[in-house]
């Protein structure tokens, strides 16, 4: 007997009904954190440049920015952009019951939407002027118009896969390099490896909608060339990162702080204040693309020196990825566990499906294996600099699909006791 379902616009509107809420409670004018910075770039936007005039500051792209600009041009109220974060956020629980939808069956697709509706770690940057909720919902859409064009067969969602995967990139620099990789991956595939002929044209579309978001980024690479004198450039904030996860001390965790830390400001106590003060009193007399190196070089050095130190570092980083813990020089309370209930549940059946794709990839199809390898790579790209839970947050959108699909296909064991 099939399970039947209604409109799902109207099912999961509940959901946008508790965002709003969320929105109106919480929300506050007062820029606090990565705020102030995205607004300044959609400004910055405005009047024809993006990298503040006079320095090269690229500490984040121009996707989020450019979907800012609207709401600056019109001079409408700061709090009708965490409204937008609360629709796109419900639209994203939609487009990944859709998605689902078109694989399995409609009680794993209201399962695995309903887990992402009520994944309430998800929530926190929704009253916020944060990426999160964007990147999130781009992610939903990139499921959507992925599954749907190879099922429906329609090529404008394979354009605006394309389209989407290019927004992706320009709003978390971290997929460009994902991009590089899943464009020389798939071609490789599609040159040397033997398939069925009837997977060619389904790796040619892929290999469309990857060189649709390459040309989607370009003007931004040819921007920062500009700027900067460099090939295949995306900003200048990845080298602190690898800084701070190659520290080489001990009871520290590879956790990222900011410059203030050494501004007076002894956030994460003094013994990490003392362990890196030589290194800070000559990074902040550079600015620019030449601290994004300065950085870089140290962090390289730490890893060669201490390649262990780094090992673990990168097993603790997995920690805070999933869990938030742990962190340097902060102690953990109970409210811990509302991030490790959730998590938990995700990692254990992220693992199960790990195996199960692995010793199944070769029968699943084409564009289940895309996106699996697409935000596998992600994942595996992001543990290797400093990671922060809500890098974890945009991810599962995806994860869910991917975990919907491998566990509707797998095999149902019956386990029973006998007399």
């Amino acid at each position: 007997m099939k399970l039947k379902f209604g409109n799902p616009w109207l099912i999961f509107s509940p959901f946008l009904a508790i965002f709003i809420l969320l929105v109106l409670r919480l929300h506050s004018d007062k820029m606090e954190g990565d705020e102030s910075r995205y607004i300044m770039y959609a400004q910055n936007l405005l009047q024809g440049f993006y990298s503040p005039k006079n320095v090269v500051f690229l500490w984040n792209g121009p996707g989020y920015p450019l979907f800012l600009v609207p709401f600056l041009y019109f001079k409408l109220p700061l709090l009708t952009i965490p409204l937008a974060n609360a629709l796109m956020q419900y639209m994203s629980i939609v487009f990944l019951f859709k998605s689902i939808k078109a694989y399995t069956n409609t009680k794993v697709a209201l399962i695995a939407s309903f887990a992402w509706g009520l994944y309430y770690l998800g929530y926190q940057e929704i009253p916020s002027i944060l990426t999160e909720p964007f990147t999130s919902f781009l992610m939903s859409s990139l499921l959507l118009t992925i599954t749907y064009f190879y099922t429906k067969g329609n090529k404008n969602y394979l354009y605006a896969s394309g389209v989407i995967i290019g927004l992706i990139v320009l709003t978390k620099f971290i997929f460009g390099y994902i991009l590089l990789f899943m464009i020389i991956f798939w071609a490789a595939v599609f040159l040397f490896y033997r398939i069925q002929n009837i997977a060619k044209p389904k790796i040619k579309s892929l290999l469309i909608a990857l060189g649709i978001a390459f040309a989607l980024v370009t003007p931004y690479l040819a921007y920062t060339y500009n700027l900067t004198g460099r090939v295949f450039y995306w900003g200048n904030s990845g080298g602190m990162n690898l800084y701070w996860m190659s520290t080489p001390y001990e009871n520290e965790f590879g956790d990222w702080f900011p410059e203030t830390l050494f501004n007076g400001q002894e956030v994460g106590g003094p013994t990490l204040y003392k362990n890196h003060l030589s290194d800070f009193t000559y990074f902040l007399t550079l600015k620019g693309v030449e601290s994004d190196d300065a950085y870089k070089k140290k962090g390289i050095e730490n890893i060669k020196k201490y390649p262990l130190k780094y090992l673990r570092n990168w097993f603790t980083n997995q920690g805070r990825l999933w869990f938030n813990f742990p962190q340097t020089g902060f102690s953990h309370t109970e409210r811990g566990l509302l991030r490790f209930v959730p998590n938990a549940i995700l990692l254990t059946f992220f693992m199960l499906s790990l195996y199960l794709w692995g010793l199944n990839f070769r029968k699943c199809p084409l564009e289940v294996n895309f996106l699996a390898l697409f935000i596998l790579a992600y994942l595996a790209l992001s543990s290797l600099i400093s990671a922060l839970p809500r890098q974890l947050t945009i991810s599962v959108p995806i994860l869910l699909f991917w975990i919907s699909y491998i566990q509707f296909r797998s095999t149902k064991v019956k386990i029973s006791f006998e007399n």
